[in-house]
């Protein structure tokens, strides 16, 4: 069992919340990758280019995470383009941490 308090995690963490943008795809493409090698992330079998991800995902609420390397993302991506529907949407997100992360911390459940 974990028994590290998160806020003791917390203060050793400068994650910022900021708006995904373009000079962002190149983390968020490799994160993307990660998810696909593991089967976990998504049911794609190659990432998309960033014109493909760029024009499948709502421009806004587009997010990441970062501590100095854009930690994971998240962003909006429309369910359907009829008009009955629009107003539904899915969230797609992931948190992949790097080197030092969860890979070498005891899994907390």
């Amino acid at each position: 069992m974990c028994r590290q308090p998160i806020l003791d995690i917390m203060e050793h963490m400068n994650v910022q919340i900021e708006s995904l943008t373009p000079d962002d795809w190149l983390e968020v493409c490799a994160i993307y990758e990660e998810g696909i090698a593991t089967g976990l992330g998504t049911f794609e079998t190659k990432a998309p280019s960033w014109d493909e991800w760029n024009a499948a995902r709502l421009t806004h609420s587009r997010l990441v995470a970062r501590d100095g390397q854009v930690l994971g993302w998240a962003a909006l991506s429309p369910v359907s383009s009829e008009r009955v529907t629009r107003v539904w949407r899915k969230s797609e997100s992931t948190l992949q941490l790097r080197r030092g992360g969860a890979e070498s911390a005891e899994p907390c459940y």
